[in-house]
């Protein structure tokens, strides 16, 4: 299965649980597609043709994923609107948060399946 792992990785602790689901995923076999990876040092670049690049390349790799999975932690711009496109996108949504404010969103709730442990994730992967 081909996932679009979203998530924010501005503190350490974040990037850090974001490579270990990433690795997770891949020994489950599943090909994973993280911006980290795949931007290189470009996502904090303030200029507006790096900012529209990178947007591009990301709705791009959304579109071609079979899922998104998103570490919410926290709630962060970047990742609401990755979760919204993929929605509006038709490509199903897991959210793996145990944030009260992103699980009680009304907005979360609409555009994605809110799970609240690895178990759950990766159960609702294997019927994806």
């Amino acid at each position: 299965m081909k996932i679009y792992l979203a998530g924010t990785y501005n503190q350490p602790e974040d990037e850090k649980r974001l490579r270990e689901m990433k690795t997770l995923l891949e020994k489950k076999n599943h090909q994973v597609w993280w911006c980290k990876d795949n931007l290189g040092n470009n996502y904090g670049k303030t200029d507006g043709k790096t900012r529209k690049w990178v947007v591009e390349t990301e709705k791009e790799a959304i579109k071609k994923s079979d899922v998104v999975v998103a570490i919410a932690n926290r709630a962060t711009p970047g990742t609401m609107m990755e979760i919204i496109f993929a929605s509006e996108n038709k490509i199903p949504v897991f959210v793996l948060t145990e944030n009260p404010v992103l699980t009680e969103s009304p907005w979360v709730h609409y555009h994605a399946k809110i799970v609240g442990s690895e178990n759950a994730l990766f159960a609702l992967l294997g019927k994806a």
